[in-house]
């Protein structure tokens, strides 16, 4: 593969060239970067993802600053492009091999124009030409891809490729006056471990959306205007659970794209497969990691095992506790929280529980505010609701 030349007819711009070049290590300018990741995408569309959990999003940053702790000890930030970002990792490009495992962070930029560090560790380095390497770095915990990359105009479109059905655990809320509809939705979701919740009216939704729910599917008769329908009754009532409407598909194209396709009103339009209401749910509601997230990792004799029932107790004290200070929206005592969580979870075998909570920390820090970090939030109250002291 070859990176192509700029023309001698540009050498007018060749300065700027030479500037822009320099943001990254690869040293190319936006025109041969998106010529070389044009051709890589090329070569993707030929060969076969039937392996990849999540979707792959284009993200052709010409730079962000890359953290990297070497397997030597030594450390240092470079500045790298970037190809495509999942919610499992990123792909950039660097001018140098990166050794795999070796630790890193990433800061990535938000939708609302902040920097969010997520870190990470390499899990593959390829050469591609000259001095360009691709390196793929897999995300320590799932983003949201929301957060990062601009999803308006694409309903439907959800980050997750392959949902293993029993996974999905937390609990949901389906908001619709068909009985069909109503009985479809238990028919694809019978072989998850939702608890689903079916009201025919927005009084009784925002009712048991108060106790504290991971999401609601909100069918059409509830949405012909979000602005003042059940959307309005949620908020109003301080319930910032995510909401997707289910939407026949001529309603969705007549309702503006700035409500029906925005991050906090997406849509799955009717009719759509049990995969895609798979899909739509693992967007929002906690995948079982396994062991080290809801379950111990500890072995059988291992004498920590004595603590693991008031562990437990103590973990769903926390989630009712998150979820009341997420309806006061009081970041200090949501960030409180998961600091008590990832400090003690590690001493019974809930290392993935720690990390969670860690990372949605830091996401509450970084947006000064619960509202902008409530998928994370979310996502640690339904993991903390799910803990169970046994397979």
């Amino acid at each position: 593969m070859t990176v192509p030349r700029e023309s001698t007819s540009m050498q007018g711009s060749a300065a700027k060239s030479e500037s822009a070049a320099a943001s990254n290590s690869v040293r190319l300018d936006v025109t041969r970067l998106n010529a070389l990741l044009d051709e890589l995408d090329r070569r993707d569309r030929q060969g076969s993802g039937a392996n990849r959990q999540y979707v792959r999003w284009p993200f052709r940053q010409p730079h962000v600053e890359l953290m990297v702790a070497h397997l030597g000890g030594s450390r240092c930030t470079i500045r790298v492009a970037c190809r495509n970002l999942s919610c499992g990792g990123i792909s950039v490009l660097h001018s140098a091999y990166l050794h795999s495992k070796s630790r890193c962070e990433v800061a990535l930029p938000h939708v609302d124009g902040r920097m969010v560090m997520v870190g990470g560790s390499v899990a593959r380095c390829s050469h591609l030409t000259g001095v360009v390497h691709e390196v793929g770095i897999k995300f320590d915990q799932p983003v949201r891809i929301n957060d990062f990359v601009d999803m308006t105009g694409r309903a439907g479109a959800f980050s997750i490729e392959r949902v293993d059905p029993t996974s999905l655990r937390g609990s949901v809320i389906f908001a619709g006056k068909s009985e069909l509809d109503q009985r479809l939705m238990r028919h694809y979701l019978r072989e998850t471990q939702v608890r689903l919740h079916i009201f025919a009216t927005p009084e009784e939704t925002v009712a048991k959306a108060r106790q504290g729910v991971d999401l609601i599917l909100c069918d059409s008769a509830f949405m012909t205007d979000p602005r003042t329908s059940i959307l309005k009754a949620l908020r109003e009532a301080g319930v910032l659970t995510p909401v997707i409407a289910v939407l026949p598909f001529a309603t969705a194209r007549a309702l503006p794209s700035n409500q029906a396709d925005s991050p906090s009103c997406p849509t799955i339009t009717k009719p759509f497969t049990q995969a895609t209401l798979f899909q739509a749910v693992a967007e929002y509601i906690m995948m079982d990691d396994g062991k080290g997230l809801t379950t111990t990792s500890l072995a059988s004799d291992h004498p920590s095992n004595a603590l693991l029932d008031s562990f437990a107790a103590e973990i769903h004290r926390h989630a009712a506790s998150l979820d009341q200070a997420v309806r006061e929206s009081n970041a200090e005592s949501c960030m409180d929280l998961c600091r008590q969580i990832a400090g003690v979870a590690p001493i019974v075998g809930f290392e993935k529980l720690s990390e969670l909570a860690g990372s949605t920390e830091k996401a509450i820090g970084a947006a000064a505010c619960i509202e902008h970090a409530i998928g994370e939030v979310r996502r640690l109250i339904s993991t903390c609701q799910n803990v169970r002291t046994r397979d």
